[in-house]
């Protein structure tokens, strides 16, 4: 493991919208302070700062928010990839995989999402070094997948051959399901798709070109400067290669993992570990509530999240935290642009 050349890609393009308002275009979700006050994405940095050096750390994300992570975390990765467009997670991994394959052919490539709360680093590691030493070794994609704690319905899930050697071949990709067939998914054993990928560049860049040669060809004329970025089909990587590959691999993991992904789990996790002292709640129980300098009370009012950021309020009930996305759409239909 020593000879081989492990690049960091930390993808951080994304709007954050169903964290608004907490995420907007002016302090975006992968820089909002989490815990101890650092965000998402300095945590990332640092989990695998032990094994990774700085000139192997890249950060790829929208032009938009360029500025604002090179402010945050400049300091701390070799670079900052920009998509000129956002084209979803596919397109993205390829344009990192292309550029440093430039300068290192035979790096091998750790795709972390930035938006992950992962407590055991020790033991996160312990798998990344498995996953590390067999894709150097096969022409495979292995993808982190972590044994279920709960039937969530908030993650896919990956099915997969559980009577191989691990890194095992993936059988089928399912989306995030309903609550019954969540349950079925937990009793049949699949796993929670992470989102977390290793891969040998030349491998990942090979197997994109057979499974979606569109998306390849797109990202390669944008690189060579003949082509806009904008061509390539915007999707997901499962969506847009993995669920048409044979070469996905899963590896299944057990530390603690969870995929920040709304208000409800953002706020839920962060409360869990650090109290709040401008909250009385009387008659009350399980709201989430975040308001800078305010004190909130709340009466009689059970499962809310209360949300004050600047200039504007927030009342969601928390199993309805999904639907914050409409709350964007809506906006962007009325031209209220200073809201986002």
């Amino acid at each position: 493991m020593n000879d081989i050349r492990v690049h960091a890609v930390i993808l951080a393009g994304g709007n954050g919208e169903h964290l608004w308002p907490l995420s907007r275009k002016t302090h975006p979700k992968q820089t909002l302070p989490f815990l101890q006050n650092t965000s998402l994405l300095e945590q990332t940095i640092e989990r695998i700062s032990s094994y990774i050096p700085e000139q192997r750390r890249w950060i790829v994300t929208s032009a938009e928010h360029e500025d604002h992570i090179l402010e945050k975390v400049g300091n701390l990765v070799a670079g900052v990839i920009v998509e000129p467009e956002a084209r979803n997670t596919a397109p993205a991994m390829l344009l990192a995989a292309l550029l440093i394959h430039q300068n290192d052919p035979d790096a091998v490539l750790l795709f972390l999402p930035s938006d992950h709360y992962i407590p055991q680093t020790n033991l996160f590691l312990e798998f990344v070094y498995h996953a590390i030493d067999f894709v150097a070794e096969n022409e495979k994609i292995t993808l982190f997948g972590l044994r279920p704690t709960h039937p969530s319905t908030s993650y896919g899930y990956i099915q997969y051959k559980a009577d191989q050697l691990f890194p095992a071949p993936v059988v089928q990709f399912h989306e995030k399901p309903h609550s019954q067939s969540a349950q079925q998914y937990c009793d049949d054993g699949y796993l929670w798709n992470s989102g977390i990928v290793a891969s040998h560049v030349q491998t990942f860049i090979n197997i994109s070109k057979e499974v979606a040669p569109e998306i390849y060809e797109a990202v390669s004329d944008y690189i060579q400067g003949c082509g806009d970025y904008a061509d390539s089909p915007s999707v997901s990587v499962d969506y847009g290669i993995m669920e048409k590959t044979d070469k996905a691999t899963v590896l299944p993991a057990d530390f603690i993992w969870h995929d920040i992904g709304n208000l409800e789990t953002f706020l839920s996790l962060r409360n869990a570990f650090q109290s709040e002292d401008n909250v009385i709640q009387i008659d009350a129980k399980d709201n989430l509530i975040e308001a800078e300098g305010l004190l909130v009370a709340v009466v009689g009012v059970d499962n809310l999240c209360v949300i004050q950021k600047d200039d504007i309020l927030l009342i969601v009930h928390r199993d309805q935290v999904e639907k914050v996305k409409q709350i964007i759409d809506t906006l962007k239909k009325g031209h209220k642009e200073e809201y986002l």
